[in-house]
């Protein structure tokens, strides 16, 4: 199981590339090495051969014995298992040669023949010439009197040197290995330790039920902050959800449960005859309570609809000042209740693309809302519908006592209704259809309130 897990898998990835990377750089650098080495070899070897080829140019016969001589003395000096020298003629027949008992196996391999011709000197490496399996690095030149110089040279203590550097370089790999798998052991755990907690915390909400986890995002890790911050926020969101949900599954047992045990309670008085009420009175009642109810229902999947976009919106040219008048009209009773004031302020020259049923119902709730709170003596409502740019600018502002400053960032939210509200009646959907129509048709909704009245007011693209 452990090899699933990312922690493994970003382990293993990066130990894969930094060992590739690590074994690119040691051949790179092995092959810098011996490059370096050879060319450094030959060039002595080149050196040595010139001195050679000078001091021992002259091979007449007085001058032979002499330069013998010389050349076993200078085998000596040097090492018999260290280097070797010979003069060979045209033939190949050894003119000179130092003491080759040591490299009895270099007379036995071929000479460079024909490529001696193209070129001033020809190197090559010998394996396993000397008497113990030594190589050997050997240069040949060819002078202009026909006799071929060959020189070389052991390669054993420049492959010791190759051996160690190469012992030298893997002891530091590893060292490196070891190092940079608990580097990336380290980051790896401090990288993903985010999704760990954030999968501890979501497991804890599965099987505990506990919504108030949170993630702390102090990783340093700009990802694994974003990933704690997004899952704090996704709970936040979640908890307020949930409890929404609680209070809307009580509101509306409580809205329900009134008009249910009123026709209960009718229905109990007529089945033990103990109702003095006359059939029509019991059907209205009934009558009464079921619209109370399925209005409650069907303002409840308005707003679902609209917030989730699946309505069907029948877009159609709308005057909103003579949908306005129509509003007016049909709130007639209660303005003259209450002898209020209606003051319009109407400066729209063209209708708006928009479904006429929604926009109407809207602005009857926001006026009927004025209307309520406005006092009965003195109170005012204006009206206002105007164009602003690319879009129509409606607005309704009364004189009523206002929305406590705590209060006015639920307005919109179901089901609630503040305590001024609570002797006026209704459920607490009304606003929150209207945000979620306005906002559905594309426009946007707000308001502001203080002591001395409040306004609400919205606004619709003015688009085809």
């Amino acid at each position: 199981m452990w090899h699933r897990t990312l922690r493994s898998r970003l382990l293993a990835s990066q130990l894969a590339v930094f060992g590739l990377f690590s074994l690119f750089a040691y051949v790179a650098l092995d092959m810098a090495l011996v490059r370096i080495l050879m060319h450094r070899v030959d060039g002595e070897l080149e050196t040595h051969l010139l001195l050679l080829v000078d001091e021992f140019a002259d091979l007449s016969e007085d001058n032979r014995a002499r330069m013998q001589a010389h050349l076993t003395q200078f085998s000596y000096v040097s090492g018999t298992t260290e280097t070797f020298f010979r003069i060979l003629s045209e033939d190949g027949d050894a003119e000179l040669t130092s003491d080759m008992s040591f490299w009895e196996e270099v007379t036995h391999k071929p000479l460079p023949g024909a490529r001696i011709e193209h070129q001033p000197f020809v190197w090559e490496t010998l394996r396993g010439v000397g008497r113990d399996g030594q190589d050997a690095r050997v240069i040949y030149y060819l002078s202009p009197n026909r006799n071929l110089y060959q020189f070389g040279r052991s390669l054993s203590e420049v492959e010791s040197v190759i051996t160690n550097t190469r012992l030298g370089f893997a002891l530091t790999l590893l060292v490196i290995m070891l190092v940079g798998g608990f580097v990336s052991y380290a980051l790896t755990v401090k990288s993903i330790q985010g999704v760990v907690r954030v999968t501890d915390a979501a497991v804890a909400v599965r099987e505990q039920g506990d919504l108030s986890q949170r993630v702390t995002p102090d990783y340093g890790i700009v990802e694994a902050d974003a990933l704690a911050q997004t899952f704090n926020e996704m709970m936040d969101q979640i908890e307020a959800l949930v409890a929404n949900v609680h209070y809307m599954t009580n509101t509306i047992a409580h809205d329900i449960r009134s008009p249910v045990a009123r026709m209960r309670g009718v229905a109990e008085s007529v089945a033990s005859g103990q109702t003095h009420m006359r059939n029509d009175a019991i059907a209205e009642l009934v009558v009464d309570q079921c619209d109370h109810i399925l209005g409650l229902v069907n303002t409840l999947l308005d707003i679902t609809a609209a917030e989730s976009g699946t309505v069907k919106w029948e877009p159609v040219p709308v005057d909103l000042e003579h949908e306005t008048v129509v509003v007016l009209d049909l709130l007639e009773p209660l303005i003259e209740t209450k002898d209020l004031l209606i003051k319009r302020h109407f400066s729209l020259s063209r209708p708006v693309w928009t479904d006429q049923k929604a926009v109407q119902r809207v602005i009857f709730n926001l006026i009927d809302n004025a209307a309520k709170y406005c006092p009965t003596t003195g109170g005012q409502i204006d009206v206002t519908v105007a164009q602003r740019d690319d879009e129509v600018y409606f607005a309704v502002q009364d004189n009523g006592p206002g929305i406590e400053k705590d209060e006015q960032a639920l307005v919109f939210n179901r089901f609630f209704r503040g305590d001024r509200a609570r002797s006026h009646g209704g459920h607490g959907l009304g606003l929150s259809f209207c945000k979620a129509a306005i906002e559905s048709l594309g426009g946007q909704i707000g308001m502001e309130s203080h002591s001395g009245g409040s306004l609400f007011w919205f606004t619709l693209p003015n688009a085809n």
